[in-house]
């Protein structure tokens, strides 16, 4: 009786923040726009990236920098942790996340822990990026 107590407060306790993760439309949105990075789908990136997008890394890229950066770029594997999302308003939110990736760029490859966000903005019922920040997570 006492296993299935258990089992049942556990339950509780796991199972809305999983069904959050596969509602959260920005989440989801996210998970998009990396398996078409990940799958080279250029189309899907593109339509999903507002035209002002800007990225924050190293350097501050454009959208028409990323899509030519993607181009001859692989992300061979990716990893969202966890994530938090803020809703600002009913159209614009905001997604932060650890993330392991495994990039390469021709003979340079990438294998690390990275902490990321993105600002999504709704337009005409579509959500689209309009920032995405990366950086390397700090070794603990």
């Amino acid at each position: 009786m006492r296993l299935i107590l258990y089992f049942l407060l556990a339950a509780l306790f796991l199972l809305p923040s999983t069904l959050f993760a596969q509602e959260d439309p920005i989440y989801l949105q996210e998970i998009k726009i990396r398996t078409a990075i990940h799958a080279h789908d250029l189309a899907t990136v593109e339509s999903l990236l507002a035209s002002g997008f800007l990225e924050v890394e190293d350097t501050i890229s454009t959208r028409d920098q990323i899509l030519g950066f993607l181009k001859s770029c692989t992300v061979n594997s990716f990893t969202i942790h966890s994530h938090q999302t803020r809703m600002i308003t009913p159209d614009i939110a905001i997604i932060v996340y650890p993330v392991h990736m495994d990039v390469a760029c021709g003979s340079d490859k990438e294998i690390g822990e990275f902490n990321d966000s993105t600002t999504w903005v709704r337009h005409s019922g579509n959500w689209q990026a309009v920032l995405h920040t990366n950086a390397t997570a700090a070794k603990l």
